[in-house]
């Protein structure tokens, strides 16, 4: 591992690791939180083919079972798809609702990913993006959004070449909440403010404080939430989108929380 970070008051979260695919080296940099004793910062897997076989090799010597030569993965000798295969085990995932429950809970990236990959096999026999990306596209065409101006490049939204406008997010939380289907299990699958998921320090201690289900977004110099606020049995739905904001993100974070007690409250007095 390289490490270039950076130790500085007032950081918080800015730390990252970059790599090339099927490399083992690992760059970490940005900043972390001077005299924090723990931080914790998830990297990728550089070449998960090969992790898959060291775990495999290693779950079988401990069961007994010894492998002969060593274990090598070229990209460019693929098998052929006819080739005869025997599985060696089947895994059943949890239900489609507990998988996105869990993506939308801890911002998992990977998933997320995974999930938008899967849309494309309407359209392909192969998960891609540009199947993904179209299929999204008239997805929310269909339910009467206007989709003219979304871009879509990923399905984390890691990139910031995405671009999702408040007011149509907003669009479909309200589409979501009161046509579709699947509205209960859509708003189960929402952290709550004060409590879970990445928005558990949100609105901590205000009047707030589990009554707002929202999902998080940030990287370097942005800060989303969407969501739904639900007071006296009435459910409002809520979009804030900073983008290129400077300074402290703690301190952008709690203006945040300002804005919308101060919003919600003024629009439940009128």
């Amino acid at each position: 591992m390289d490490n270039r970070l950076i130790a500085k008051r007032g950081a918080g979260d800015c730390a990252s690791f970059v790599g090339e695919p099927y490399s083992n080296i690992r760059k970490a940099i940005g900043y972390i939180e001077a005299n924090k004793k723990n931080f914790t910062i998830k990297a990728d897997i550089g070449n998960p083919p090969m992790a898959l076989l060291g775990a495999l090799r290693d779950t079988l010597l401990r069961n007994g079972i010894t492998q002969s030569g060593t274990l090598r993965m070229d990209v460019e000798d693929v098998p052929s798809i006819e080739r005869i295969r025997y599985p060696l085990f089947i895994y059943y995932s949890m239900k489609l609702p507990d998988i996105v429950k869990l993506t939308n809970y801890h911002s998992n990236n990977m998933i997320a990913e995974h999930i938008f990959k899967y849309l494309s096999l309407q359209k392909a026999k192969q998960g891609n993006f540009k199947d993904a990306i179209e299929v999204v596209k008239e997805y929310w065409y269909s339910k009467g959004l206007d989709v003219s101006k979304l871009d879509i490049y990923d399905g984390s939204g890691l990139t910031k070449d995405n671009k999702f406008s408040a007011e149509f997010l907003n669009k479909m939380l309200i589409y979501m909440a009161k046509t579709s289907k699947h509205s209960d299990t859509f708003f189960n699958s929402l952290p709550v403010a004060g409590v879970s998921g990445t928005v558990r320090n949100m609105l901590r201690n205000t009047s707030l404080s589990g009554k707002a289900y929202l999902k998080s977004g940030s990287m370097s110099g942005v800060q989303c939430y969407a969501g739904y606020i639900v007071r006296d049995s009435k459910k409002y739905s809520m979009v804030v989108m900073v983008n290129d904001f400077r300074g402290n993100r703690h301190k952008t974070v709690q203006k945040i929380e300002k804005m919308i007690l101060h919003e919600i409250n003024q629009y439940e007095q009128q």
